[in-house]
């Protein structure tokens, strides 16, 4: 039984902002095979444009950027979709970004290198958890709306 079948509404719908196809791939891949719904793409600003147009469930973040990148990108998220769980992937990332990250309700950090088996426990857990009030659909009213998103498995450590 895949994680799905507990939600009678459908999948969950994950947004995956990852600038590496090799992770994007490998994630997706692992992610679809749980039930999930995935959206892949590589930048902040594809990011906002995905929430802003589609269901998002819950997202994830590299963080290996820019540390003014990472702040703006977690806050326009929360501008289009305030209780959007995010969990941050962070290969490479500064403690500085990683801590600006959290202080923007960040859900949690996943170091590099990835184990799968961890984050699908991790978005089963805060994904079944929530309340469905909380679970955003197309037609709901959003801020700025008028605007039109075997063993453990290990992902990352391939640079």
């Amino acid at each position: 039984m895949t994680h799905s079948d507990d939600l009678r509404t459908g999948p969950f719908s994950i947004l995956l902002i990852h600038p590496k196809p090799l992770i994007q791939e490998r994630f997706g891949q692992s992610l679809r095979a749980e039930g999930y719904q995935v959206r892949v793409v590589g930048s902040g600003s594809d990011a906002i444009a995905i929430v802003r147009r589609h269901k998002i469930d819950a997202a994830l973040l590299d963080i290996s950027g820019s540390v003014e990148r990472i702040p703006a990108v977690l806050t326009a998220l929360r501008l289009e979709l305030p209780q959007l769980p995010v969990i941050l992937l962070a290969e490479s990332a500064r403690p500085e970004t990683i801590a600006s990250a959290l202080h923007l309700s960040a859900l949690t950090v996943l170091p590099a290198p990835y184990d799968i088996d961890i984050l699908i426990t991790l978005l089963r857990h805060t994904l079944t958890s929530r309340p469905m009030e909380v679970r955003s659909e197309k037609t709901e009213q959003r801020p700025h709306e008028h605007r039109e998103a075997a063993g453990p498995q290990s992902f990352g450590d391939d640079r």
